[in-house]
């Protein structure tokens, strides 16, 4: 990782042993797939190519998450992510931090779960972008992450909607965990429903409600 967000948004996930960091899903099995440069920049081609690349594995993730984004619009990065759709994955995406209404796309696409950041009392970073398409609020202020100062380990706090984005991302890796343990077949299709059935009109999310597989199950079996 020769920019840093890559190792910032798995500790986030899996946390950091030597650093004592404690991640949101530290049983999470997952496969990183670089496309951010040196200098922290991508762009639409190289999102699609990474989705690509997933796409063509032969055990297909539950969710790609995607802490990044573009401004523009491009056919083949909508293309990807509707063949992913199509493939029954959760995508979970940035709104980024620009401080405008326009989200960044991939999470403008319809069937992308659209992640913006809020502080520990609910109100929403000042960097994050928001918009009415958007489909959820995430804690994204003051998180701690594993960050790498001349091949050192440190921790040091973050702020934005990709910090939010991955845990978001690794919450909802808990969930599908336990329905696979209670053998629920869960489609992505489903799992939307569903999440969107437990956040509120501030698109904060009722963590205690969404959590509970018996909530689903009520859902699942209708």
């Amino acid at each position: 990782d020769q920019h840093g967000h890559g190792t910032e948004m798995v500790s986030i996930l899996l946390g950091d042993e030597e650093s004592n960091l404690v991640g949101i899903n530290p049983n999470a099995s997952i496969i990183i797939v670089k496309a951010i440069g040196e200098s922290g920049k991508t762009d639409n081609s190289n999102i699609a190519k990474a989705i690509d690349f997933l796409l063509n594995q032969d055990e297909l993730p539950d969710i790609i998450n995607l802490s990044l984004g573009s401004l523009n619009n491009d056919p083949s990065l909508e293309k990807m992510i509707s063949l992913a759709l199509e493939k029954g994955i959760i995508i979970v995406a940035s709104v980024g931090d620009y401080s405008q209404k326009d989200i960044l796309y991939p999470s403008a696409y319809v069937g992308v779960i659209s992640v913006q950041a809020i502080d520990v009392n609910g109100n929403l970073d000042y960097m994050s972008n928001t918009s009415a398409k958007t489909t959820l609020s995430f804690p994204g202020v003051g998180i701690n992450v594993l960050h790498f100062e001349n091949q050192e380990r440190e921790i040091k706090q973050i702020q934005g909607s990709s910090a939010a984005t991955i845990l978001a991302s690794g919450y909802f890796s808990l969930f599908l965990a336990n329905c696979q343990n209670k053998g629920i077949d869960i489609t992505n299709q489903e799992f939307y429903q569903y999440l969107t059935s437990c956040i509120n009109d501030n698109k904060v999310l009722n963590y205690k409600e969404f959590i509970d597989i018996n909530n689903f199950m009520e859902l699942y079996d209708e």
